[in-house]
């Protein structure tokens, strides 16, 4: 079965309480659970233009693993210092989707989904692809991602070469993703630039203060996955009315409703 974006606000789990299907609802309700909530992702990050869940966008490392089958614990080596939680991981005997959640020791790291068989001395990759921007020869520089959640390294490249710009004393304007530079400049280039760094809407938690902005796309991508899976139960669509003086007619819709549209209209990338 297609495992569901680690980027959704939602769990298929949460979407089958939602419009209260059960298991013998329909034959395959719970793949269809998952495209629900995988094209509500994909539909919110189209409308919007831009990655919403907080995710990391880290140059890759790849790392000798061992776990045992169905276990979340991962062991190796130099997890404190070439990891981030957050970190995606792909590699044999890993599901899709499984994230870092969190990192124990040097040795020792927690994903947020279980193994698929058991791993010894499997090369895992960790990480996906860092952020890249233009620099414009001044201290100031817009991520092509927002808000941004932390900054992990900040390099430019020339001709594959990086070197790493200093960011002892800059300013953050998290929201937007600004940066301001007090002891250095961006090189003038073509996305030469690379940012090692996390952003997105991240869920508040006791240890993470997060985004409140976070409950509002929850909402949102739980009514648009409940719009997608009730829409593949009637291959004909949503029927809509139409009247004029004493004639009526009834036609089939797919567009999203207008609730939707409204609760994403804020997060909308008006620019880029």
């Amino acid at each position: 079965m297609l495992a569901y974006s680690p980027h959704s606000f939602i769990s298929p789990e949460r979407l089958q309480a939602r419009i209260k299907r059960t298991g013998a609802a329909e034959d395959d309700v719970e793949q269809r659970l998952v495209d629900a909530v995988n094209a509500a992702e994909l539909w919110m990050r189209g409308y919007t233009k831009r990655r919403l869940k907080a995710q990391n966008h880290r140059s890759t490392v790849t790392i000798a693993c061992s776990a045992s089958s169905l276990s979340t614990t991962v062991t190796g080596s130099n997890f404190l210092t070439q990891l981030e939680t957050g970190d995606d991981a792909i590699g044999v005997g890993l599901e899709v989707g499984s994230q870092v959640s969190a990192i124990a020791s040097a040795s020792s790291l927690t994903l947020n989904r279980k193994t698929t068989a058991s791993l010894s001395g499997v090369s895992v990759t960790f990480g996906s692809t860092p952020l890249r921007a233009s620099g414009d020869g001044t201290a100031e520089l817009f991520l092509p991602e927002t808000p941004l959640v932390e900054l992990f390294s900040l390099y430019y490249d020339v001709a594959g070469t990086l070197t790493a710009i200093d960011t002892t004393g800059a300013y953050y304007d998290n929201e937007v993703g600004r940066i301001v530079l007090a002891n250095d400049v961006f090189p003038k280039g073509e996305l030469n630039i690379v940012a090692n760094a996390r952003c997105g809407y991240e869920q508040p938690t006791a240890t993470t203060l997060g985004h409140w902005q976070y409950a509002g796309l929850e909402a949102a991508a739980m009514r648009c996955a409940e719009v997608f899976y009730m829409d593949a139960l009637q291959v004909r669509g949503r029927s809509e009315q139409f009247s004029a003086g004493d004639v009526s007619a009834s036609f089939s819709s797919f567009d999203m409703p207008k609730d939707v549209l409204a609760m994403l209209a804020p997060f909308i990338r008006r620019w880029g």
